[in-house]
């Protein structure tokens, strides 16, 4: 049984298209859940004339009050009934065989816990920007082939690569993900992220999803030029972007290491303990003294240890730690 956990919030400009992509599966849904939080737009309107001609039970939640975005996705997953459950936002459009290629991954392979592709970024027409959202990721071949040869975790723990839009997990590791803390983050990196440390993820290399990119999206993508990054850069050490990464983190370490986690899942230790290391890095990063000369030595030990490459961005954090803090 397939489950499609959709969260809303007015989001009836594009619903209806979002919506009508699902009956356009080659293989269907067996239902949808939504979680609506608390839309003062059409949005009700639109899932409830939806549920009329839907084929599949829609079921129709809606927040007492506006929990966010995590919280919404939480109540809907929840609320599923499918051994599968595939991610939804409210306003991207699903390419006709997304349900049937990405159950084929799951099929082919007890082992998989997860599966995730790209996407093809659009405007809000529909038209190609002529980017993929894997590239504007920077998930690149080489973090491709480690997920491929069973190193996801260590590419999930490095930076976010999979959207929610694009990922399907087994309705077994439900108790893993549930109850999803409040993440600044998002849920789509912690789902990824625990199911990573127990089980196979699998990647499809094509655009099952067009990407919907517009003013009023939480999370648009596009390729970034250097003076870009550069100034996003300055922007992380002044906002609260550590600060939710380290909570992200630590967060991660408390659900594996609960004794109810342990229990039911087999936790690779080694990974665990990967997730201090991180955690430990960046508390490194974060303390660094505002003087250039005095924080030198940390930033050339975090280097050689290799911990940059490992649970940062590289040379492109030695620097922002080095020229830009």
């Amino acid at each position: 049984m397939i489950s499609i956990a959709l969260a809303t919030y007015n989001g009836a400009q594009y619903l209806e298209e979002q919506l009508n992509s699902y009956i356009d599966q080659t293989r269907k849904p067996d239902e949808i859940v939504v979680c609506d939080d608390c839309s003062t737009d059409g949005t009700l309107s639109v899932l409830k004339n939806f549920r009329k001609k839907a084929p599949f039970p829609v079921k129709i939640n809606q927040n007492l009050t506006n929990k966010g975005t995590v919280a919404s996705f939480a109540n809907a997953v929840n609320g599923c009934s499918g051994d599968f459950i595939f991610f939804s936002d409210h306003d991207d459009v699903w390419l006709e065989n997304k349900i049937e290629v990405m159950m084929r991954a799951f099929e082919g392979d007890p082992s998989v816990g997860l599966v995730f592709c790209d996407a093809e970024v659009v405007d809000e027409n529909l038209n190609s920007l002529d980017c993929k959202f894997w590239e504007s990721v920077w998930f690149d071949k080489s973090s491709q082939d480690k997920v491929r040869n069973g190193e996801a975790f260590s590419v999930f723990l490095n930076h976010i690569v999979v959207a929610g839009m694009s990922a399907a997990f087994r309705a077994e590791y439900r108790p893993l993900v549930l109850p999803m803390p409040d993440l600044s983050d998002g849920y789509d990196g912690w789902v990824a992220l625990l199911i990573a440390a127990v089980a196979n993820i699998a990647l499809v290399d094509r655009c099952l999803v067009h990407y919907r990119v517009h003013g009023g999206n939480q999370v648009g993508v596009r390729t970034l030029s250097f003076w870009e990054q550069l100034r996003i850069g300055v922007q992380q050490l002044q906002n609260d972007t550590f600060p939710n990464l380290l909570n992200f983190r630590k967060e991660i370490l408390k659900r594996l290491d609960d004794p109810k986690i342990r229990n039911t899942y087999k936790i690779n230790e080694s990974l665990v303990e990967t997730v201090r290391e991180s955690i430990g890095h960046l508390e490194t990063r974060m303390k660094l003294h505002g003087n250039k000369l005095m924080r030198l030595v940390p930033v050339i030990s975090e280097t050689f240890k290799g911990n940059y490459f490992k649970y940062s961005y590289g040379i492109k954090s030695v620097a922002q730690d080095l020229f830009l803090k």
